[in-house]
């Protein structure tokens, strides 16, 4: 009888173990293959820098198309964080895919 009650405590001890691993090889896995949070890149340098050659502007109409850009990406930004993405400024990344940056559109 006691050999029994020793048996079956040692395969239930088995049992616990490989309930636990199989639970942390999961919970590894899970963390392992999340989808990576989405990044988007604004350079406010590039953007600024093309409003300053546009030979179509005036002094007053670069500074209310640089403000106009400023608000318009602060917008997004806020925007774009809400949704669980993660925002960079461009001064800052020293390599990225093309696709991840932010455009300046512009809404009229």
């Amino acid at each position: 009888m006691r050999e029994a009650t020793s048996a079956i405590i040692s395969h239930a001890i088995t049992a616990a173990i490989a309930l636990a691993g199989g639970a942390l090889g999961s919970l590894i896995y899970s963390r392992s293959s999340e989808v990576p949070p989405q990044v988007r890149v604004v350079d406010m340098r590039r953007l600024v820098e093309a409003i300053a050659r546009d030979p179509t502007l005036d002094e007053a109409g670069r500074k209310a198309r640089t403000e106009e850009v400023s608000n318009a990406i602060s917008r997004l930004v806020t925007e774009q964080a809400a949704r669980g993405a993660i925002v960079l400024d461009g001064s800052a990344v020293l390599r990225a895919p093309d696709r991840v940056y932010v455009e300046a559109q512009r809404h009229e």
